[in-house]
C-alpha cells in the first residue's frame, strides 16, 4: 500500500465518521401520512434539530404541517436514504482514488 493510498483511506475514514456523526435529518407532517416532508439539515447525532426548525423547514416548502397550532403533528427523523447515498458516494470516490494512487512501477518478473 502506497502513501497516497494510506492518505485516501484516512481521509475516507474521517469523512465517513463525520457523515455518521452529523447525519441528515428531515421533517415530516404526520397528518399528511408522510407525503409532506422537507430536508432540515445536518446536525450532530447527539443533538437532533428541534421541532421548531422542522416547522420552519416545512413552512419554506409550503407544507400543511407548518401550522404551529399542531406541534405534535410535526416530527424530525433521521434521513436514512440521504445518509445511505452519502456513504455510497463516499465509498465510490474513495475506491476510485485508492486505485488512482496504486503503485505504477512495473514489477520484476522472476525467471
Amino acid at each position: 500500500m502506497t502513501k497516497g493510498q494510506r492518505a485516501v483511506l484516512l481521509a475516507a475514514g474521517l469523512a465517513a465518521a463525520a457523515t455518521v456523526l452529523f447525519p441528515p435529518y428531515f421533517a415530516m407532517d404526520v397528518a399528511s401520512g408522510g407525503r409532506s416532508h422537507a430536508f432540515v439539515g445536518r446536525y450532530p447525532l447527539w443533538s437532533p434539530p428541534s421541532p421548531e426548525l422542522a416547522r420552519q423547514a416545512l413552512a419554506q416548502r409550503g407544507a400543511a404541517g407548518a401550522d404551529s397550532t399542531r406541534p405534535a403533528q410535526v416530527v424530525v427523523r433521521l434521513n436514512v436514504v440521504r445518509l445511505s447515498q452519502s456513504m455510497a458516494v463516499l465509498v465510490l470516490l474513495a475506491g476510485v482514488a485508492f486505485v488512482a494512487f496504486r503503485d505504477r512501477r512495473p514489477r520484476a518478473v522472476a525467471p
